[in-house]
């Protein structure tokens, strides 16, 4: 029996360890200390930490995307900044740029389970699960179907 506890409690440091997508609200506060926002309609939580704003999207108690800002106004986040984030969310993963026409830059990791984009126009910098972006997409379609819904 002590071997399972053993193994369980190893499996719970690495993944709490791993990265801030999968974090909980409570791990995500005493990260980024107390939200300074709720929003129950997005299951969102804002956190102001130094001059960085954080916005974490939760799914089933777990964070599945997460925006980081800079506060000041017109202030865009550095590249270095970016690996910085991104390696911290990456969960150990490896994060390589995809090559698209685009102003905005995206990333993905090579299990392509994690997707970021820095968007050019406001300065943000998503990161995201796959399950998240699968789902905003399944929700995207339904909606536009029922927009064309008699047409």
């Amino acid at each position: 029996m002590k071997i399972p506890a053993v193994l369980l409690s190893v499996c719970c440091l690495v993944s709490t360890a791993s990265a801030r997508i999968g974090e909980t609200p409570a791990e995500c506060a005493a990260r980024y200390g107390e939200p300074v926002s709720f929003d129950a309609d997005d299951q969102s939580q804002t956190f102001r930490k130094g001059n960085m704003m954080v916005v974490a999207y939760f799914h089933e108690g777990r964070c599945d995307m997460i925006v980081f800002s800079k506060l000041g106004r017109g202030e865009e986040l550095s590249d270095n900044e970016i690996e910085v984030l991104l390696d911290a969310n990456g969960g150990g993963r490896k994060w390589k740029r995809r090559a698209v026409f685009s102003i905005d830059e995206i990333w993905d990791t090579d299990d392509n389970e994690l997707i970021a984009q820095r968007a050019t126009a406001n300065g943000m910098l998503f990161i995201l699960t796959r399950a998240h972006y699968e789902r905003d997409e399944t929700k995207r379609k339904r909606e536009e179907r029922e927009k064309l819904n008699g047409f």
